[in-house]
């Protein structure tokens, strides 16, 4: 790959609701399902060490009935889920000093999607001004950083110039009301703008993808009425697909990343699963980011999300080596290895 074909980031921004809702408030709705409970029960600390470590980190929440679970964002519920992509995107553009009519290619990932198909895709590129490709990406909670390898590919082959991925995810509205399977979901939204000609800015130097074919059926979805939406909810083999597959699936895909890395942005849709992740895979503590407190499951959004944070935070220098990865049930798994250099920064509140 020549430099002058190297996918830069030159743009990162986050979207987040406006209302934070604490576990004493989100608990005032009577409970009339204990999906929570269901969908992380189930692993086996004989069957593998995997899951002899995700038990023990586990545990530590066990008499918690939100499972460790703080504060999560909720976007209100006369916003469009697209509004968190929309806004992040528009951000991101701004801060690199990019037109709309600049970029090439529109990746939008949306957990869920405005309606229940297709995605987001076309109503974004409307509502940007952007008149050139545009595509959804879906991978589930793998979404963000698939797209990011996907653009990455596109650039380096000399295809296109700009890409703009933009994600939203507003998980809050695909668990039923009353079933306690919402109380770690969360909404964020994020962007990321990639420039092949950019001459400073992060770049990919490694990333592994994988499907997460043994959770296939982790979860039951269908489509609510009035109005169409997709939900999801936990079935009684939820957590025993989940558990062992997750980090196997993510053992290949981490397999051609050779970096140790300075800092790894963990994909924390649990309370205890950047702990889990981190003694599984040998990763020090104290290189590990774990954003689960302050956002809980942001879906694809974590990723990107988490990387805005470690920059904002001035947990990252030029030259450091980053991995963050995502598991998506039902669909895939996504690693990427970063070389970190200081990027334009935006925040967004919806």
């Amino acid at each position: 790959m020549s430099a002058e074909r190297r996918a830069r980031v030159v743009g990162l921004s986050v979207a987040v609701p406006r209302t934070v809702l604490a576990n004493d408030e989100i608990a005032r709705v009577p409970i009339t399902r204990q999906g929570l409970q269901t969908a992380f029960a189930g692993a086996d600390p004989t069957r593998s060490d995997d899951e002899r470590i995700f038990r023990e980190e586990q545990a530590r929440y066990d008499g918690d009935p939100f499972a460790g679970t703080v504060l999560r964002h909720r976007l209100a519920d006369d916003r469009p889920s697209s509004a968190l992509a929309l806004a992040a995107a528009r951000e991101a553009l701004a801060i690199a000093d990019v037109a709309p009519g600049q970029v090439d290619l529109l990746l939008s990932v949306s957990v869920p999607s405005d309606r229940v198909w297709p995605g987001d895709s076309a109503q974004l590129a409307h509502a940007l001004g952007i008149d050139a490709a545009a595509w959804n990406v879906e991978a589930w909670n793998a979404g963000a950083l698939s797209a990011w390898i996907t653009a990455d590919a596109l650039i380096a082959s000399g295809r296109i110039r700009r890409a703009l991925i933009a994600v939203a995810c507003v998980n809050s509205r695909i668990a039923e009301p009353g079933d306690s399977f919402g109380w770690f979901l969360g909404d964020a939204g994020a962007a990321l703008l990639l420039d092949g000609q950019a001459t400073s800015g992060p770049t990919l130097t490694a990333s592994g993808m994988r499907a997460n074919h043994v959770a296939r059926d982790a979860f039951a979805v269908d489509v609510a009425a009035d109005p169409p939406r997709l939900r999801v909810r936990a079935r009684p083999e939820t957590g025993a697909e989940l558990v062992g597959s997750n980090f196997e699936s993510l053992r290949g895909a981490l397999a051609g990343l050779t970096t140790t890395p300075d800092l790894v942005v963990a994909y924390a849709p649990t309370a205890w699963l950047a702990a889990t992740a981190a003694r599984i895979y040998g990763w020090p503590p104290e290189r590990v980011l774990d954003v689960h407190p302050r956002y809980a499951n942001i879906g694809p959004a974590l990723p990107l999300v988490g990387l805005h944070e470690a920059a904002a935070g001035d947990r990252l220098r030029p030259g450091d080596a980053v991995l963050a990865y995502a598991l998506g049930p039902s669909s895939g798994v996504a690693a990427i290895e970063l070389r970190w250099e200081d990027v334009p920064l935006g925040r967004v509140v919806v």
